[in-house]
C-alpha cells in the first residue's frame, strides 16, 4: 500500500495533468518497476517548444534535498544548462504556493545544503498561480 505522501504527490500530479490547456500536450512518463529511472514526470508540448517537468510537493516550509532525485536534478540540471526548458514545479501545499524554478537553477541552490527554504523560493522562482476549486487544485500553466 502507498504511504500517505506518495498519495498526496500523485494527486499533485493528477491536479497539475488535469489543469492543462487545450492547446498544450502534456505527457506522462510512466515509473515504476520494468520502467527504469524517469527523469521527470511530464513532457510538456506547446507551440513555443518542449518542457522537461518533474513535480515535487512538500508539507514543510523548505524542500529537502532528499525529497530530489540525484538523476532528476542532474539530468534537468544538464538539460537546462544545454539551453532546453527543464523544470522543477515545487509545491508547498501547507502554505498553497507553488513556484517553477529551472533545474540548473535548483542543483546551484543545493549545493551544500540539505533543504531550500521557501523563502528562498519567494526570492528567487516564478510562483504559479493556483486556485483551488472545492477540495482540488487547478493550476496556471506559466509557459508561453
Amino acid at each position: 500500500m502507498a504511504n500517505i505522501s506518495s498519495k498526496v504527490g500523485k494527486a499533485f500530479e493528477q491536479d497539475f495533468y488535469k489543469s492543462c490547456p487545450d492547446n498544450y500536450l502534456l505527457v506522462r512518463l510512466k515509473d515504476g518497476k520494468g520502467y527504469g529511472k524517469n527523469p521527470a514526470d511530464y513532457i510538456l508540448l506547446t507551440k513555443h517548444g518542449g518542457y522537461l517537468l518533474e513535480l515535487k510537493t512538500t508539507k514543510e516550509k523548505r524542500l529537502p534535498r532528499a525529497n530530489v532525485r540525484d538523476h532528476q536534478l542532474e539530468i534537468l540540471a544538464e538539460a537546462s544548462k544545454q539551453g532546453l526548458h527543464a523544470y522543477f514545479i515545487v509545491n508547498f501545499r501547507t502554505y498553497d504556493e507553488t513556484y517553477l524554478i529551472s533545474g540548473d537553477t535548483l542543483q546551484q541552490a543545493f549545493e551544500g545544503k540539505k533543504s531550500i527554504p521557501l523563502e528562498w523560493f519567494r526570492e528567487n522562482c516564478r510562483r504559479i498561480e493556483q486556485t483551488k476549486k472545492r477540495t482540488r487544485w487547478r493550476y496556471e500553466y506559466p509557459f508561453l
